[in-house]
């Protein structure tokens, strides 16, 4: 009897974990993306404070004004390639792709561009040298065999 109950719920808890799953990333993003742009830029205590409220309203705003794009765009995807998908029907997909990247790095801009410009030069090399390193560790990731590309994606995830 508890088995079979716990089979009935188990739908609602995935439905409802994946309702959680948007909630909870959106609601992260803003600490994530700054520990990664932290990380990238070396950022002074100050800019570390300007930096987390306009990640917080870039996530809102694409939480408000790009998830629902996104649904509507993959619903559109969904219908195109059903019977196959013609030529016309991939570039116009591919040139909403484009248009979705466009907002989303015009609005980045808005937000954190002024930011940007108090960058020093020696984060900017900061920057550079951490680029560089992440390039490296990318060329040894495609080195890999595939069932080594995911045992590292594996331990990535766990770290």
């Amino acid at each position: 009897m508890k088995t079979k109950r716990n089979l009935l719920l188990l739908p609602w808890l995935l439905l409802l974990s994946a309702c959680g799953a948007i909630g909870l990333a959106y609601n992260n993003a803003p600490s994530w993306a700054s520990g990664k742009i932290d990380d990238a830029f070396n950022l002074s205590a100050n800019q570390q404070k300007q930096l987390n409220p306009r990640l917080q309203g870039f996530f809102n705003w694409h939480r408000k004004q790009e998830l629902y794009r996104y649904q509507v765009f993959l619903d559109q995807a969904a219908r195109h390639t059903e019977d196959g998908i013609s030529a016309s029907e991939f570039l116009d997909l591919s040139n909403q792709i484009e248009q979705t990247w466009d907002r989303t790095v015009a609005k980045a801009i808005e937000e954190c561009s002024d930011l940007a410009n108090s960058l020093s030069p020696t984060q900017i090399n900061h920057y550079h040298s951490f680029y560089l390193k992440k390039l490296e560790e990318y060329d040894e990731y495609l080195e890999k065999t595939p069932q080594q590309r995911s045992l590292y994606r594996a331990r990535q995830n766990l770290d």
